[in-house]
């Protein structure tokens, strides 16, 4: 198998057709015919625009068609990010939980004090009635 066939094994893995990937890649039309292999340039340009795919395996038909994101990482000199979308999007959904528990309790903390209130005056109402009918 040649490097054009894999690149087209390639083209076929991701689902374009060979003239979106040509065009993607910044390559002629043709850039996938028969007989033809991509110089250096062009496979830099296929390697910057899929930094998956694995060179290793369109030049010599050896190892996986696709890196995973670690190995993409490592080979781009890309430092791994620590932080995930997942756990930005975690942190940001406890901070709203926290305020919203927080609103939440200082509600609870007035409704209780008004009902509190309330109770007070209905107790003074009735200890005030008491004096009243006991003074009679």
């Amino acid at each position: 198998m040649e490097i054009n066939d894999r690149l087209k094994e390639f083209v076929s893995h991701i689902g374009l057709s060979e003239r979106q990937f040509a065009f993607k890649c910044g390559l002629s039309e043709g850039a996938l015919r028969p007989g033809k292999n991509l110089n250096g340039t062009g496979l830099a340009k296929v390697k910057k625009t899929y930094p998956e795919l694995n060179l290793y395996w369109v030049l010599l038909g050896e190892g996986e068609m696709v890196m995973n994101s670690d190995a993409v990482i490592r080979e781009s000199g890309v430092k791994k990010i620590d932080v995930t979308v997942d756990q930005i999007i975690t942190e940001k959904i406890n901070q709203l939980i926290d305020e919203r528990v927080g609103n939440v309790k200082e509600l609870i903390r007035e409704l209780i004090l008004s009902e509190m209130e309330s109770e007070i005056e209905s107790v003074k109402k009735e200890l005030a009635k008491g004096k009243n009918e006991s003074a009679t």
